[in-house]
C-alpha cells in the first residue's frame, strides 16, 4: 500500500513537471550547489569544506530521495517519502539542534531549497545540473513544466556532465 502511493505521488509529480510520463524503470536526478558545479567535478581544489550539494533522485517507481551533504561530509541530511528525515552527523548541532526544513511532497521540493538556505544561512546558485536514465536529458533541460516547477530555487538547467574516467 504505502508503495502505491508513493508510486502516485511521482507519477502526479510528473504530470505537473514533466512533459512527458516516466517511462517504467526511469530516474530523474537533479543537484544543486552552493558552487559552481564544475568545481565537484573539474576544479576540486577550488571547493572549500562548507561547499553544499543537494541531490534530488526520483526514480519512477516511487522512493524519491534528496540528499544534502557538504564537502566535508560533516553531516548528511536526507528527505524521502512521507516527510521523512534522517540525520547523520557525528555532532550534535547538526543531529538535534538546527531546524531541518520538512519535505512531506516531492511537490514541495523547491521551498526545501528555500528552508536550507535559511536553517544553515548559504545560498545555492539558482542552476541546476538534470541526468536522467531512460528520459531524454536534453528535452528535460528545455521542459517549460520543469521549468516552472524549478523557478523558485534555479533559473539555468544543463546535462549532468563529468569528465573522462568520473
Amino acid at each position: 500500500m504505502q508503495f502505491e502511493q508513493e508510486r502516485m505521488e511521482v507519477e502526479e509529480w510528473a504530470a505537473h513537471c514533466l512533459a512527458e510520463a516516466m517511462p517504467e524503470c526511469s530516474t530523474f536526478s537533479l543537484r544543486l550547489s552552493t558552487v559552481p558545479m564544475e568545481h565537484w567535478f573539474y576544479h576540486r581544489n577550488k571547493l572549500t569544506d562548507s561547499a553544499l550539494a543537494l541531490d534530488l533522485v526520483v526514480p519512477e517507481h516511487g522512493l524519491w530521495c534528496v540528499t544534502l551533504e557538504p564537502r566535508d561530509r560533516l553531516f548528511q541530511v536526507q528527505w524521502r517519502p512521507g516527510g521523512n528525515l534522517t540525520v547523520e552527523s557525528q555532532q550534535l548541532k547538526y543531529r538535534r539542534l538546527m531546524p531541518w526544513p520538512t519535505l512531506d511532497r516531492l511537490m514541495d521540493f523547491p521551498d526545501l531549497i528555500v528552508g536550507i538556505e535559511d536553517a544553515l544561512g548559504v545560498r545555492f546558485l539558482r542552476h541546476a545540473d538534470i541526468g536522467a536514465r531512460l528520459l531524454d536529458a536534453e528535452a528535460l533541460v528545455n521542459d517549460d513544466k520543469l521549468k516552472a516547477w524549478l523557478q523558485p530555487c534555479c533559473d539555468t538547467m544543463n546535462f549532468a556532465r563529468r569528465g573522462p574516467g568520473e
